[in-house]
């Protein structure tokens, strides 16, 4: 038999590679399919990247746990910021529970065309335009989508819309440090602020350790903690009381080497507000919480650089 009808000898390859190890000329060419992906996922990102660069400025809002009224309090600064005329970008990123059309009383509605490549942010508000997953669904299905979907869907609402230059994004995340954490801290730029929302009471608090944690190992900056439900007015004796007594937001804030920039107060009448589109800051006469908020939003002004 002749030696050309043998199998190749494998000596003098690595034995660490083992018997059928390939070398660097053996490696498949991308197929076509692969390279136009390719070329898709670096155009996305290129568009991306555009659109950021037409933001000035970014503020995620996080909490440790949901509940505590996160997405009432980004809703409510997104509008501070628009009424003090800043061109301003809601990003509700909180796929599972998109809330933010809700708050802003445009449930059910839909985003629009710009043309065959663009669509439209929501007009919300003067100054105001958003994009949430609640534009996209029908009534109350649920969106139940894994990790790279979330991913591709959050760069989509970045790279697809025609934000155009804005002063300000918010951007509402869902609680925890889910992916969609993750995703912001590998699109957004290092140091971008997060104001983190808790409750007073521990349980609240053990929470939010974790985002504190997050932001510090992925490069993103905690630039301060807002207490939600810190104490309620009784509006028949005017006697104020604490529903949820604690002290946990001021060891949180010292961990984070930070600081408590607002505690709003329980109030009834801005919940029954929220449920009918009316963000706090939006109620006449002014509520205790719309004012607390819109003291922040001023507060966060000076702390981001944001400017007329």
């Amino acid at each position: 038999m002749h030696d050309e009808d043998h199998e190749p000898s494998n000596a003098g390859a690595n034995p660490a590679q083992g018997p059928h190890a390939e070398g660097p000329e053996s490696v498949v060419p991308a197929t076509e399919a692969q390279k136009q992906q390719a070329k898709r996922q670096f155009e996305l990102r290129m568009r991306v990247q555009e659109t950021l660069e037409d933001i000035d400025n970014v503020l995620c809002v996080m909490s440790g746990k949901g509940g505590v009224g996160k997405s009432t309090i980004a809703v409510n600064l997104a509008v501070a910021f628009a009424q003090a005329g800043h061109k301003t970008a809601l990003a509700d990123f909180d796929f599972t529970n998109p809330n933010d059309p809700t708050l802003l009383g445009l449930s059910g509605e839909h985003m629009e065309a710009y043309d065959e490549e663009f669509v439209k942010p929501k007009k919300a508000r003067e100054n105001l335009h958003m994009v949430s997953t609640g534009f996209l669904v029908e009534g109350e299905a649920p969106i139940a989508w894994r990790g790279p979907i979330k991913m591709g869907v959050m760069r989509q609402f970045l790279a697809d819309l025609k934000w155009g230059p804005q002063d300000i994004m918010v951007v509402d995340l869902p609680p925890g440090t889910s992916d969609e954490a993750l995703s912001v801290a590998q699109t957004f730029p290092q140091g971008t602020p997060c104001l983190i929302v808790t409750t007073p009471q521990e349980t609240s608090i053990e929470n939010v350790r974790q985002n504190v944690r997050f932001c510090q190992n992925s490069g993103m900056t905690v630039i301060g903690v807002a207490e939600n439900f810190s104490g309620v007015r009784c509006p028949h004796c005017e006697e104020g009381f604490d529903p949820f007594p604690g002290e946990g937001a001021e060891a949180l804030a010292d961990e984070a080497d930070t600081e408590i920039l607002a505690r709003i107060p329980l109030d009834p009448t801005t919940g029954a507000s929220q449920d009918q589109g009316t963000p706090a800051v939006e109620m006449e006469p002014p509520s205790p919480v719309g004012d607390a908020i819109k003291a922040l939003a001023n507060d966060l002004e000076g702390r981001i650089g944001l400017t007329d």
